[in-house]
This record gives structure tokens, sequence and C-alpha cells, in this order.
């Protein structure tokens, strides 16, 4: 699930993208669920038909009298973001990212795919994880039988972190 890096004090707290369409306020910044006004930053989600693994599409689109920068670069009109985006929105700033925490779950796809790492099929309602990372999102079997996730410390196609407790391998203090 995508999610915003917002300032707090010192610190950067990720804060997850729940809703398909969200608005972005500055003074104090804030984000909120649609009021009918048309004021603010409005953030919409888009899921392709053909995404797969959770892969999701989010647009900024900033009301006709809201100044904000993308990258630094001026954005009037619809702008689709990308993992790790600057957004600025007068002199606050916070990040998007794309990238997705680990998670243990039933398969859900209706036919099996083959895992990444053991090339057998992932039976649908068996244990997977997704990587996270989502230029990868590739699936992996992890049961006792077949850890395959865990079986190496990175992902077989990107190699990404496989630890299953593991927190955001990007914060905004990187940048």
């Amino acid at each position: 699930m995508a999610h915003l890096w917002l300032p707090s004090g010192e610190k950067w707290l990720p804060t997850s993208l729940i809703r398909d369409v969200l608005v972005l306020h500055s003074n104090p910044l804030q984000l909120a669920e649609p009021n009918g006004s048309g004021e603010g930053i409005f953030l919409m989600r888009s899921i392709p038909s053909d995404s797969g693994a959770g892969r999701e599409i989010w647009v900024l689109i900033p009301s006709p009298h809201t100044r904000v920068r993308v990258n630094g670069a001026a954005t009037a009109a619809m702008h689709v973001l990308t993992d790790r985006d600057e957004i600025r929105i007068g002199y606050e700033t916070i990040f998007f990212s794309t990238e997705r925490l680990v998670q243990l779950v039933p398969f859900p796809e209706p036919a099996p795919v083959l895992c990444a790492r053991c090339n057998l099929p992932i039976a649908p309602g068996s244990p997977a994880v997704c990587c996270p990372n989502s230029n990868c999102a590739v699936w992996h079997h992890q049961s006792g039988d077949y850890p395959c996730w865990t079986y190496h410390t990175a992902c077989a196609m990107c190699g990404r972190e496989t630890d299953l407790a593991s927190s955001y391998q990007w914060t905004p203090e990187e940048c």
C-alpha cells in the first residue's frame, strides 16, 4: 500500500493511503477525506486491471489555488506519482512512496503462479509473500515445507531484504 512520509518534529512518519481519494491540506499539513470544498491537493488511486500483486497508480491533482512542486518542478495539472517523489506545498515537504511492508498472506490468485525462488507452483490459499518492492512484486512460497521467501536474505528477483519483521527499506532521512 502506498504511503506518504509526513514530517513530525525531527522524524518522518509513514501515513498509509487507505482510501481511493484523499485531500492534502496545508496550514497545518494534514491528510483528509474530500469535503466538497475543492481546495487542497487531491490524491487519487487507480489500480490497473493488469496490475497484479497489488500494484497501484497514484495521481496528484492540485486545486487551482494551490501551489505544489513535485521533485522541484511546478505542477499545475495532474501528475502521476512515482516511488520516492518529493512533494512541496509552500514550505512543507513530504514524500510519496510505493514501498510496502512484508506480509505473509494466503496466496490470492485464482490460478497457481510459479514461485520466484523454487519455480514450483504456489497453490491458491497457501502461505506466500509478494515482494514488497513495487518494481518487483513477485511471489514466493513461505511455509514450513517451502520457506522460499526467507530461504535467502534477499528476494530471488530484486535483492529486497527477506526478513519477515523488516520495516521500510527507504526513509526520507536518506535524501
